[in-house]
């Protein structure tokens, strides 16, 4: 390959990961990329395919030393500080590479099937990698009890949303806060450790003994309806947004049509149109929707009686039973935000960041959780929302029950203490009669 070749495909390379981080991968056109790169269309098209083609070269480039870091990784010997050096690594590479991050961290899982396999497999590398630092005491004897997928999450959903938001120049001097939280899942030398595969075995005992509903379908009579128009609307609306879900789940958001969406609802076009300025729209709505509904389920168990972590368990609990009734809603939130494009992501962050506010009260639960920073309430929404998205991923949405035990201790322990919260987790599933 001539050097003038090579000039002009990581040209077009850089152009596509500084337009995907302007544009979204969805709005990203081969004009926008040549445009960046001043080249000609013809010159594109003799480096490569398509925009899908471009992609996964920038991918592969962006994802290379991430692939070599980890092989570093592996070939030193463990240190209980390297985890603080991985965290600080991290955030300094985010910080100095800031359209490279939002394409790996959010447009990424907008790709192709063939990039999001890639990508899921190199983050369940990146989470071994921390679970082999989370096992090694300090010199204190303390040693870190947490799921390492729910520090990748905590990591992820911090810098990702800063590199959406174009503030990712100060990361770095986050290290602290985000070591803080991680600290406080501290236990002695002596805690029983458990593993992802016994805190799977754990969650799915409790979920055997909780019954998830079945929704009615949303159904109208063919032909004129004597029902009020207001009625009709909100039933015709109803159902698009189910459909919606559905089609989200069956073929993702960039192959939907409208037209899939209106067969799959049993509504016209004009109707669709009434309700919905387009596809984005209709999108946007049903994540909206899918906050509103498991909000107010939680909300009503966390405003009751009892001690805060019982308030946390059963708002967890409730809001889990909504996604294991209402699985297309996941796909909506977890997966295909990320292809609806910038309203939908902002939506997820802001959806995100509404749920820690079940967590305000932690910080009064003991001395040493005041001292906390705020930044662990962020941090721990993005380690519950990793948490879901992998079970999406791994197409178990309906299991996700199974993710209540888990998910509390996450919660809890920063604020309780890792040993308390591991005893109540405990002690809750044992009182469903499974342990």
């Amino acid at each position: 390959m001539s050097r003038s070749r090579r000039s002009h495909r990581e040209r077009l390379i850089e152009a596509m990961v500084v337009a995907a981080a302007r544009y979204g991968y969805g709005e990203t056109s081969v004009a926008r990329i040549v445009a960046r790169a001043g080249v000609s269309r013809a010159t594109f098209y003799a480096n490569f395919s398509d925009k899908d083609d471009c992609f996964r070269a920038a991918y592969s480039q962006i994802a290379a030393p991430v692939w070599q870091d980890l092989e570093r990784l592996a070939a030193a010997d463990a240190d209980s500080d390297r985890l603080r050096q991985i965290v600080g690594a991290l955030l300094a590479r985010a910080g100095r590479y800031p359209a490279a991050t939002k394409v790996f961290l959010l447009e990424a899982f907008a790709a192709e099937p063939s990039v999001r396999a890639e990508h899921e497999r190199l983050l369940l590398a990146v989470e071994q990698a921390i679970d082999a630092q989370l096992g090694e005491s300090g010199e204190d004897g303390v040693r870190i009890e947490v799921p390492a997928r729910a520090v990748l999450g905590g990591l992820a959903g911090i810098i990702g949303i800063r590199a959406f938001r174009r503030e990712a120049g100060d990361l770095a001097s986050l290290t602290d806060d985000l070591m803080a939280w991680l600290q406080g899942y501290g236990v002695g030398a002596d805690h029983r450790h458990r593993s992802q595969a016994e805190w799977t075995s754990l969650g799915r005992r409790f979920a055997a003994t909780r019954r998830q509903g079945d929704e009615a379908p949303r159904t109208l009579p063919r032909g004129r309806s004597a029902l009020p128009p207001a009625v009709v609307a909100s039933e015709q609306r109803g159902r698009i947004l189910d459909a919606v879900g559905a089609m989200a789940r069956e073929k993702g958001y960039a192959a939907t049509t409208v037209a899939d969406v209106v067969a799959e609802a049993g509504v016209t076009r004009e109707v669709f149109y009434e309700q919905f300025r387009g596809k984005a729209d209709a999108f946007l709505a049903a994540q909206g929707r899918g906050l509103e509904e498991s909000l107010g389920l939680a909300g009503g168990e966390y405003f009751s009686d009892g001690s805060w972590p019982d308030r946390v368990w059963r708002a967890g609990s409730a809001m889990l039973s909504y996604t294991a009734d209402h699985p297309d809603n996941a796909y909506v939130e977890t997966v295909e935000s990320y292809a609806t494009g910038s309203a939908a992501i902002q939506r997820a962050f802001e959806n995100r960041m509404a749920y820690t506010f079940f967590l305000e009260e932690g910080y009064r639960q003991r001395p040493a959780a005041e001292s906390l920073p705020k930044l662990c309430s962020e941090a721990i929404a993005g380690g519950l929302i990793e948490l879901l998205r992998r079970q999406v991923a791994l197409d178990r949405v309906e299991q996700v029950l199974e993710l209540v035990p888990q998910g509390a201790y996450i919660t809890l322990a920063p604020f309780i203490g890792a040993p308390e919260a591991a005893e109540f987790v405990e002690a809750k599933v044992a009182e469903t009669g499974c342990d």
